[in-house]
């Protein structure tokens, strides 16, 4: 998949994705144009709909994953819903994801698991849509485009192990 301008991007429609209480990991081959700001890779989230909507947005901020829930944690940019030190580059394909099991999500690159966060990681389900490219259902001025290319965007009802990932990495799926 590809998404080079604003305006490109891919609506799943309103679909529960993540469930409170169950393992879940979400990983995908990315390689995009910036990592500067926010780039909302896959997302439920609709600002429009507030308070509800706000359900799961997982993308890149400043070369780092960001994953956050129900708006837990956010404002200022929810520095504490997001990878430390991870540096993912532009322009070079790099395997992220998350893997959420027991309130804790852990940071993925490349197979290995490089920085954990421990919080309220419980789900909502509102009638915001899943989206790949974007946040928001109307153009509000925080869409949060990714700009780049994405392939082998898989979720699993699962928390996968580091050696499931470290396969799926050396075997580039």
């Amino acid at each position: 998949m590809n998404f080079y301008t604003d305006g490109s991007w891919i609506d799943l429609g309103n679909k529960q994705l993540l469930t409170s209480g169950k393992d879940m990991t979400i990983i995908m081959w990315v390689r995009p144009t910036s990592v500067n700001g926010f780039h909302a890779i896959l997302t439920k989230w609709e600002v429009e709909n507030k308070p509800t909507g706000l359900d799961w947005w997982f993308g890149i901020y400043g070369g780092e994953i960001h994953f956050t829930n129900n708006a837990t944690g956010c404002g200022s940019y929810c520095p504490n819903k997001m990878s430390n030190g991870l540096g993912i580059p532009s322009n070079e394909w790099t395997m992220i994801g998350v893997v959420i099991t027991n309130n804790t999500v852990y940071y993925i690159k490349n197979g290995k698991i490089h920085d954990q966060d421990n919080g309220n990681y419980s789900f909502t389900h509102s009638s915001a849509k899943i989206r790949f490219g974007r946040q928001n259902g109307v153009v509000i001025g925080n869409e949060s485009w990714y700009r780049g290319s994405l392939d082998e965007a898989c979720v699993f009802n699962r928390a996968l192990s580091e050696d499931e990932l470290m396969i799926l990495y050396t075997n580039k799926q």
